[in-house]
């Protein structure tokens, strides 16, 4: 540690002596009318004429350029078509300079127009839809997923430059918040203009000049014509594979200056997962933390354990209903209110077989599984947000509801044993989040609110063929939860301090279960209520000037715990209190322009919750266990993260680079035990240590000439930790990389090509008494789709999808899937023929291996499947 804190200065002292930048700043006017001029390209080149820079003059003829160059003397270059380039050589010093430009007749043989792929504007990168729109692409989520620079996650998060995005907006306004899911997969990508990512975004606008941020946004902006009028599009269709096929839409947006509107209904029985459009994505955490992504914990799960890595399409089994109504007013010049109400109806179905392998001191455990699962579940998320965001003061307040019903049933055959499990699992979370931030100069007051409340009543039982009495857990969690901070600030010279930050965060649980079982008959009963509180004090210090961004801040925790119930913490009222310090360091440093290295520490300290506290077997699915031992845990966390990030869209080039070192330490070891068939996992008082290290690059570069994007994404990940099973302590080490190329040209106006790979190797290393076990198993998915426009009416599509999954030594499962697509178009309908799995597989198999445990799964694919469909667009 002392090593790594070392570098971590030096690094840090090094950045600081930087040289300073210089700054060129001016205004451009016209000669004849002393009118300032917007849109004139300003370039700056060095003594042998390279491009070292540029910016575009702003409405009221102002620029201003950020250089970084050891060169004495530069050239000044200011363009703009219609008038007389004017060159000047200036020294690289801060400096302003006043530019007069002449009207000039431009006389051209030739003229092609080509709109450019992307451009800057300040602290805005803008992305032409037509430079990268194919004749494949319907919704704009197509089209970002090629964008360089931009990752669309498998879950629908979207990232930029490695980071996941804080915002996402349509036409400047915020209408669907975290469940941008909705706009990605249904606004029509011809209804965008642009595509704009807001580098460096901070919404809030009383802290624009005083909290920095280095996350980005994405802004939609949408056509003119597409600005005063509906926009959507209906789809009806129907279809055969093993039964009969439904698929219904309806999506319409209306995005007005002051309202917009978002409504959507969807239904089908086609493999479709229209539940993931309203799934809340991750943003990007701000300066403030970030409480509202409170959720429900999980207690039954009557889920599958793994899904095979496919695309969903592949083996969902579905019927479902999904309906969205998103709206948003303006109320004012900054002030504006929201509604958002989400509604799923969702029948799933899953057919899987699962051969596991324990590893024992005494041998191995074999268990046969085959698993029929059926799952309902109904939710229905519905919240109301009141913004007033202005220069002087910031107010957020947001009241949300969420309530799901989810009811299964499953017969399992068990080693040749029938069993059948009923979950009832319902849930219903209460939340209210309020933000205020008021600005006097440079003084910030803040405050924040947020109260929740959360209830789930659960139950399962359990039938087995060879036992006449029922198995069944009964479980009642219910939490309230509150977080309230507040913090006074102010700025002087570079510096901004925030002498105090007071939190206050109080916890009240109860929890109750009831478990009974033939042969785990004691400890089955808890009754336990806890009282949990925080208190904390953050005192903070940022430092930014011209290029670096330094934040140092130090979390002071006292944490209070108060229990009691039929099953104690260690059988006793006793519980100690913990003081926690918790110091974190951020440093961005801006080398050139298009140069960005970070460098971080953090050390973090945390507890564990109520479930913690109970010492009782809890049944969460048949042959899964659980049996905590009263033991609070106590983790200590620190991690080292260095990378940087690297764009010059004039040249169309993006780098990103994060590497993350993380040492966690925990009083507790994770134990799993075997009683026959079942598995029980506790928890058991001895100090264990884990190491991680995870490294993710990516690379994206657009050929213009070409009109071809090229990417690569690859992580690797190193795990050092210890495995305590069946009471013997096993060290393991498992590492693996994961690398993701993408290749996608325009090969005309009228066709396509994508090619793509998801590789990925895991090696795992554990060491028994006497032996090493190790491992390394490859999967690799290589897709490649093409689409073609014949004459104005015509499309067709077509996909080869090739997986590789290793199974064993020597012993792998290879499988080809095919679609095809054919659509014929009018102006504002389409009919739509597709096929998938064209070459009938059914199932798939895959292989889990974590050094202790094998897993080798059979999981039922859609068959061959057949849709015709027909579109009206509007």
């Amino acid at each position: 540690m002392k090593r790594c804190c070392f570098l971590l200065l030096c690094f840090l002292s090094m950045v600081i002596g930087l040289n300073a930048q210089s700054i060129i700043s001016g205004w451009i006017t016209d000669k004849a009318d002393k009118k300032q001029i917007d849109g004139v390209v300003v370039t700056l080149l060095d003594a042998q004429g390279e491009i070292i820079t540029y910016a575009i003059s702003k409405k009221d003829g102002s620029f201003s350029i950020n250089i970084k160059s050891n060169e004495e003397k530069l050239i000044l270059h200011a363009r703009m078509l219609g008038y007389e380039d004017k060159k000047r050589e200036i020294e690289n010093r801060t400096q302003r300079i006043f530019i007069e430009m002449s009207f000039g007749e431009i006389k051209m043989r030739e003229v092609v127009v080509k709109s450019r792929p992307m451009w800057n504007r300040e602290d805005t990168l803008v992305y032409s839809v037509d430079a990268f729109k194919s004749a494949s692409d319907k919704t704009i989520g197509d089209l970002l997923k090629k964008l360089p620079g931009v990752e669309v996650c498998e879950g629908g998060e979207i990232k930029y430059q490695g980071e996941a995005i804080n915002k996402f907006y349509i036409e400047g306004l915020d209408l669907l918040e975290r469940q941008y899911g909705i706009a990605t997969n249904n606004v029509p990508v011809d209804a965008v203009q642009n595509v704009e990512i807001i580098e460096n975004h901070q919404p809030i606008q009383t802290l624009k000049d005083a909290v920095a941020s280095d996350k980005a946004a994405v802004n939609l902006r949408l056509k003119k014509d597409k600005l005063s009028r509906p926009v959507g599009s209906v789809v009806l269709g129907t279809g055969y594979s093993n039964e009969m096929l439904w698929l219904a839409e309806v999506f319409a947006m209306s995005a007005e200056r002051k309202q917009q509107s978002i409504v959507m209904y969807k239904t089908n029985n086609t493999s479709k997962d229209i539940g993931a459009e309203i799934t809340s994505q991750s943003l990007s955490r701000v300066d403030f933390q970030d409480v509202s992504s409170f959720s429900q914990k999980k207690l039954l799960n009557a889920l599958s354990l793994s899904y095979p890595p496919l695309e969903k399409k592949r083996y969902l089994f579905n019927k479902s209903h999904v309906a969205s109504a998103n709206n948003l007013w303006k109320t004012g010049e900054t002030s504006q209110l929201r509604i958002n109400i989400q509604y799923l109806n969702d029948a799933l179905k899953e057919n899987s077989s699962r051969k596991s392998e324990y590893l024992l001191p005494d041998g191995v455990l074999k268990i046969n599984e085959i698993n029929s699962l059926s799952l309902r579940t109904n939710m229905v998320d519905a919240a109301i947000t009141y913004i007033d965001n202005s220069p002087h003061h910031y107010l957020n307040n947001v009241s949300s509801w969420n309530g799901s019903w989810s009811k299964s049933l499953s017969s399992n055959t068990v080693n040749n044993m029938g069993v059948r499990q009923n979950f009832d699992l319902p849930a219903c979370l209460i939340k209210n989040n309020l933000q205020y931030v008021k600005k006097w100069g440079n003084r910030i007051w803040n405050f924040t609110s947020f109260v929740v409340y959360s209830y789930q009543p659960q139950h399962l039982s359990v039938l087995v063929d060879t036992i006449s009495k029922e198995q069944s857990q009964y479980v009642k969690l219910s939490e309230f939860y509150t977080r309230n901070s507040t913090y006074y600030s102010f700025e002087w010279n570079n510096s901004n301090f925030i002498l105090i930050k007071g939190v206050i965060e109080t916890f009240f649980d109860r929890f109750k279960s009831q478990m009974f079982h033939p042969v785990f008959t004691d400890s089955v009963r808890s009754d336990v209520s806890s009282n949990y509180v925080v208190l904390e004090l953050i005192p903070s210090y940022m430092y930014r000037k011209d290029r670096l961004t330094l934040n140092a801040d130090i979390s002071l925790q006292k944490h209070f715990f108060r229990t009691n119930g039929l099953i104690l913490y260690n059988h006793k009222k006793d519980i100690p209190n913990f003081f926690f310090l918790n110091p974190s360091l951020r440093l961005n440093y801006r080398l050139s322009p298009m140069l960005i290295v970070k460098a971080g520490y953090n050390y973090n300290q945390t507890v564990g919750d109520i479930l913690d506290f109970t010492d009782v077997y809890f049944m969460s699915a048949y042959r899964n266990f659980s049996k905590k031992t009263a033991i609070l845990p106590h983790n200590k966390r620190q991690s080292f993260n260095a990378g940087f990030q690297y764009r010059n869209p004039l040249i169309n080039l993006f780098l990103n680079s994060s590497i993350v070192y993380s040492s966690f330490v925990r009083n507790v070891i994770v134990t799993q035990h075997f009683i026959g068939n079942e598995s029980v996992v506790g928890n058991k008082k001895m100090e264990t240590q884990s190491n991680s290290l995870i490294w993710t690059g990516y690379i994206g570069k657009y050929f213009s000439e070409l009109r071809t994007n090229i990417s690569l994404s690859t992580s690797y990940n190193s795990i050092y930790g210890e495995r305590y099973q069946q009471n013997v302590l096993f060290p393991f080490h498992t590492s693996g990389w994961i690398f993701m190329p993408n290749f996608t040209t325009k090969i005309s106006d009228a066709g396509s090509i994508t090619y793509q790979v998801i590789g990925s190797n895991r090696i795992t290393e554990i060491k028994g008494q006497n032996q090493l076990f190790r491992t390394s198993i490859w999967q690799v998915m290589q897709q490649l789709s093409a689409f073609y426009l014949i004459g104005k009416k015509w499309e067709i599509n077509g996909k080869i999808e090739h997986s590789f999954n290793e199974i064993g030594d020597r012993n792998s499962v290879k499988m080809f899937f095919a679609d095809l697509g054919v659509t014929y178009r009018l102006p504002i309908v389409e009919f739509n023929f597709s096929a998938t799995n064209l070459f009938n597989e059914h199932k798939y198999y895959y292989l889990i291996y974590n050094g202790l445990d094998k897993y080798d799964y059979s999981y039922n694919l859609q068959p061959r499947m057949f849709i015709l469909s027909v579109k009206y667009k509007f």
